[in-house]
């Protein structure tokens, strides 16, 4: 997408140029689409199709015409030659919540590695940090923000109430788009004065750069084995019903649907003390009942046999009522679709700016899949496997890098195995203690007292990374809000301190800067490398789950995808860190590989940036309390 005949002499800038100044250029294109409407629209589903796009070009764009203003083309992803001439003389592309947009110019044929966007949903979600903005993240509720007039409430209403587009009077359908266009340029006009001025112009392009890779992850879809779902589900169902028999003969047939019933089974028979918060008040319900919720389930403590076979009872169903849920929708997949199905990924919800996922026309979502299931899915084309590669102990050397403790830059160079030290306290199995192991970097402090000594052991020896945490805590006491090297910047403007000396919002302040930079950026960052490098490839990502990505690789392309892997976690990561946020990450950021037939399959190779670091052992180390 090269012109070298741009106006003004400027010349066309590439996404992985790392340079957010290109948003101050005017030759830009903002861009809205007008589709049919089934699923909302989603370019996914092959029956939707583009009815009209609409755009305007900036004033150093080679195409502008002064007076020109918006220009429009009615016909399908095949009949938008004009549309796509702009973009490719466009230095970026404008568009709210440009993931839809992005979607669709793929099927327009639009290669989206070279596609350079600013999406001013993503703008907003960036200057609100942790919080939620009145209104939200939609257009709408956005312009009313930037006391910019809303959207053509004729037409929005009719789209709203479920009137397919093409429904609507070409005329109406042109000015509504066309109004949307004009919006959108002024919001982000504004928008990027306010993002620049908070120094979060970076942070945004980095969201930005996900965007195009997450639409065409979202349009290859995901496959599963139609003989291992089945044989799942059988098992599953099986083993969910004995388990129910065996939790209904120990309570007497309680109706789980009846609160009142649970909640008499769990503190008149039973004898549970009622949860009560830090404050020693006890948690009860908005309308004053005791709660016997999930959430209230998992959090009580068993001191009595009969508590303790309860719960353990209970904490078996529950995770296999789930699984029956989850495995039934697969089932149904695999009969109506050939196992294949789409779901999307969620940019501006979580309050870390991590990616959250939601299913689409089956509701399976691509995010949170228990790790029995993964081994359900496969490739789907012949000569493919299923690759996976994922950062170890992200979190743990994003916090230690984060906070200079020395201690644990010392333990990642020895291939030191944090989960020993949860075992020699916990007594846990090594594979037990991994949902422990990095609890106390998040302000774990509280349950059975085998795991309160394992989080004061961690503690000790990690005091650079825990004091590092409290440092944040104070900062924020004091200023009511933190900025982490992405630029973000979390607010926490009630926090302060109880009389009893604890401070508010210590577990999330403790928590959203490390799960941030490693999930969001770093993570993320990464991934969007190996994208980048596999530019005419069969193979293709086919997901990503938090610190992760998955491909879908044929086998003559698995060694240098492997290679790819490796060459972006370990080691091309650091410059776009450097060069993006200018922050020098020195703690190693490895990697750990698995390939085979199915997600998850296969045996791990780990790979560590040996030509960056020195290393002082080639083999795991213990690590146990003195």
């Amino acid at each position: 997408m090269e012109n070298e005949n741009l106006s003004a002499g400027i010349r066309k800038s590439r996404p992985l140029d790392l340079d957010p100044s290109v948003y101050l250029r005017s030759d830009y294109l903002v861009l809205d689409f007008e589709t049919t409407n089934i699923d909302h629209g989603s370019p996914v589903n092959r029956n939707n199709s583009i009815i009209l796009a609409c755009w305007l070009v900036g004033k150093e764009h080679p195409s502008y015409t002064d007076g020109r203003g918006v220009r429009s083309q009615f016909g399908t992803e095949f009949e938008q030659q004009r549309l796509l001439d702009d973009i490719e003389r466009a230095s970026f592309v404008v568009a709210f919540h440009a993931k839809f947009e992005a979607g669709w110019l793929r099927r327009c044929g639009v290669e989206l590695r070279d596609l350079l966007i600013y999406d001013p949903m993503l703008g907003e979600y960036c200057l609100a940090g942790n919080t939620k903005p009145d209104g939200g993240f939609s257009l709408d509720a956005t312009l009313k923000r930037y006391r910019i007039p809303g959207k053509m409430r004729y037409v929005s209403a009719l789209i709203d109430s479920g009137v397919c587009p093409s429904r609507i009077p070409q005329m109406d359908l042109r000015e509504y788009c066309g109004v949307d266009v004009k919006r959108t340029e002024d919001l982000f006009l504004q928008q990027q004065r306010r993002i620049i001025g908070l120094g979060l112009d970076k942070v945004l392009y980095g969201r930005c750069l996900a965007t195009p890779m997450l639409a065409d992850i979202e349009a290859r879809g995901c496959h599963l084995d139609a003989p291992r779902v089945l044989t799942a589900h059988t098992n599953a169902i099986q083993e969910f019903q004995q388990c129910d028999r065996a939790l209904q003969e120990f309570c007497g047939g309680v109706n789980w649907d009846s609160p009142k019933q649970v909640a008499g089974l769990l503190y008149d028979k039973l004898g549970f003390a009622e949860l009560k918060d830090y404050r020693g008040k006890v948690v009860r319900t908005d309308s004053g009942n005791r709660s016997a919720s999930n959430p209230t389930i998992e959090k009580l403590r068993g001191t009595t046999s009969d508590q303790r076979k309860f719960l353990k009872l209970w904490g078996t169903l529950a995770p296999l009522k789930k699984m029956v849920s989850n495995l039934e929708t697969m089932k149904e997949i695999c009969e109506k679709d050939n196992g294949h199905f789409f779901a999307q990924f969620n940019q501006a919800v979580t309050q870390n700016h991590r990616l959250s996922s939601t299913g689409g026309k089956w509701g399976l979502q691509l995010q949170n899949q228990s790790r029995s299931l993964k081994k359900l899915f496969c490739s789907g084309r012949k000569g493919c496997r299923i690759a996976e590669g994922d950062c170890p102990q992200l979190e743990f050397r994003t916090g230690v890098d984060l906070t200079g403790d020395p201690v644990g830059l010392a333990d990642v160079l020895a291939r030191a195995d944090v989960h020993t030290l949860t075992s020699s306290v916990t007594g846990f199995t090594r594979q037990e203690s991994k949902p422990h192991t990095f609890k106390p970097i998040y302000g774990g402090k509280s349950g059975p007292p085998r795991l309160v000594r394992y989080y004061e052991a961690f503690r000790a020896r990690y005091s650079g990374l825990y004091n590092g945490q409290l440092r944040w805590v104070y900062s924020v006491l004091e200023t009511g809000q933190l900025r982490i090297p992405s630029g973000l910047i979390f607010y926490w403007p009630d926090t302060r301190m109880l009389e009893s000396g604890y401070i508010t919002n210590t577990t999330k302040i403790f928590n959203y800067p490390i799960s941030s930079f490693a999930g969001a950026d770093i993570a993320l960052l990464s991934l969007v490398l190996v994208w980048h490098g596999m530019r005419g490839w069969s193979g293709y990502i086919c997901n990503t789950v938090h610190d992760s990505g998955i491909g879908d690789i044929p086998v003559e392309e698995s060694c240098k995808f492997r290679e790819l892997m490796v060459q972006s976690y370990t080691n091309d990561i650091y410059e776009v860190l450097a060069k993006l946020y200018d922050y020098d990450f020195s703690t190693p950021l490895g990697l750990g590989y698995k390939e085979g037939e199915h997600w998850g399959e296969g045996e791990e190779a780990k790979y560590e940036p040996e030509k960056r670091f020195k290393f002082t052992s080639d083999k795991p180390t213990a690590i146990t309390l003195n």
